[in-house]
């Protein structure tokens, strides 16, 4: 079980000056090897909006939940991965987009010096067209917009100047940007004139309800949501669109059209945005916490209409229910047997296959428990006359990646249900990280009576599991 915890939750917990919050910590604590606590690039940005050195004692506390568990989004890949970085590494090393007083100074620290003639020509080329190129702006006019939103528009967009260089523009991007971070009545007027002028209260979302969506094809906009998000991103290739990108987008498009608003009296869109960033990062995970009810109605709202399996939790709902005991049902081999044959017997069966090529059956059955604290699918293979067994661990979430703690989780589980293994191995390595990497991980083997256990990597999809081969075929 992978859990999401926003910065609040963390700052309460770090806090510790509530009674509720106290017991939570422990328990956390105590259930860290059957889950892992994770956080993203968003804490980080988070913390460094914090003024004070108090952000440097956080980062420490929150390093005794995740460790080094860290998820963060390739910008350039445009794949979200996960790292071991401790906090206060990924502190370190965070850089923002408006660390840079001067748009100029971006160029300053490129050295040409071992470049070839070749590639000397098409810098300089290139910068040229930077400060050069002229772009018509024209077209902008406003004469249909009220007098009392023109100073408005004028902000987000430049009418200064007809013609600009991409020069001008990216000064004036970055200019719009450190506004909208540092000026919140930009934003809050001009989304007050976007939902003046289009929404108005017509289209809104409650916990349960994804109507907005095609509600949308009716008002002037003329297509749905999810066609409006997609049609507003840069990129037009549709198949190249990350989910970064759309998420984040989709979590803002809810606020900026109205349809899910926060108060106007607290809204900053410097922490719309980076609440975006937690619940994509929080996309990744099974469970996601936070006290703020706006974020929640947001993020259960986009869940749901983008199919993604993740819970979203209010704290206090989470404080009444927080209870993993799947080390004290798995008490050891024969519980783990007993759990597993029942739900080969009573399991809920999601999904048969018949292979066209091999005399082979793949049946799935959705598991009741989540063995060694990760497996919750159980597939049951039966192929000339042979029977396997192969748990495995799928959501439909954002997530395609595992972390080296979970692996861990899964072996030190497993050796302190079943002892050490066949070939004498114990409890996870660090130095096993490096044969995951180099594709030469053993993982780990049991033989008992009536079954042998295999965990490993899968060849064919990279991912962990266990393989339990039925020496007496009853199934």
């Amino acid at each position: 079980m992978r859990v999401y915890l926003d910065k609040q939750i963390f700052s309460h917990l770090f806090k510790n000056n509530k009674d509720d919050y106290k017991k939570l910590y422990t328990k956390l604590i105590h259930s860290k090897s059957n889950v892992t606590f994770c956080y993203s690039n968003a804490h980080i940005q988070d913390l460094s909006n914090d003024p004070t050195g108090i952000k440097f004692e956080e980062l420490e506390f929150m390093k005794n939940l995740v460790e080094r568990n860290y998820i963060s989004y390739d910008s350039d890949k445009k794949t979200t991965n996960p790292y071991l970085v401790y906090p206060y590494e990924a502190f370190d090393s965070h850089s923002s987009f408006l660390d840079s007083d001067n748009y100029e100074s971006l160029f300053d620290n490129i050295d040409t010096t071992y470049f070839t003639d070749e590639q000397k020509q098409k810098f300089e080329s290139t910068m040229q067209i930077f400060n050069d190129s002229k772009i018509d702006f024209s077209f902008l006019k406003y004469s249909n917009i009220p007098p009392q939103y023109q100073q408005i528009i004028d902000k987000v967009i430049p009418n200064k100047k007809e013609m600009m260089s991409i020069k001008d523009i990216f000064e004036v991007a970055l200019s719009l940007v450190d506004g909208l971070y540092n000026d919140k009545t930009i934003y809050k007027n001009l989304r007050g004139y976007i939902d003046n002028n289009f929404n108005n209260g017509k289209y809104t979302l409650n916990y349960n309800d994804i109507n907005f969506n095609d509600d949308l094809k009716n008002s002037s906009i003329e297509k749905s949501f999810i066609e409006f998000v997609k049609d507003n991103l840069f990129e037009k290739d549709l198949l190249k669109i990350s989910n970064y990108d759309f998420y984040v987008s989709a979590y803002m498009s809810l606020d900026l059209l109205g349809i899910s608003k926060e108060p106007s009296g607290k809204v900053k869109f410097k922490n719309l945005l980076n609440d975006s960033l937690h619940s994509y990062y929080g996309a990744h995970c099974d469970i996601v916490v936070s006290e703020d009810i706006g974020f929640l109605k947001k993020s259960k709202a986009l869940y749901k209409l983008l199919k993604i399996d993740t819970k979203i939790m209010h704290i206090n709902d989470f404080i009444k229910s927080y209870s993993f005991s799947i080390g004290q049902n798995e008490s050891g081999a024969k519980i783990f047997t007993d759990l597993l044959e029942n739900d080969l017997a009573n399991g809920l069966v999601i999904n048969e296959k018949k292979s066209l090529k091999y005399n082979r059956i793949t049946q799935t059955i959705k598991s009741s428990n989540n063995y060694l604290g990760h497996f919750n699918k159980i597939d049951v293979i039966k192929q000339d006359g042979n029977s396997f067994i192969y748990l495995y661990h799928k959501v439909n979430n954002y997530s395609n990646f595992i972390f080296y703690s979970e692996i861990e989780l899964i072996i030190n589980n497993s050796i302190r249900l079943f002892g050490i293994d066949s070939n004498l191995k114990g409890e996870f390595e660090q130095k096993e990280i490096f044969e995951i990497n180099n594709n030469k991980w053993e993982g780990r083997t049991w033989n008992f009576n009536k079954y042998k256990f295999l965990i490993e990597i899968n060849e064919g999809t990279r991912e962990i599991g266990m393989t339990i081969d039925l020496y007496l075929n009853n199934y």
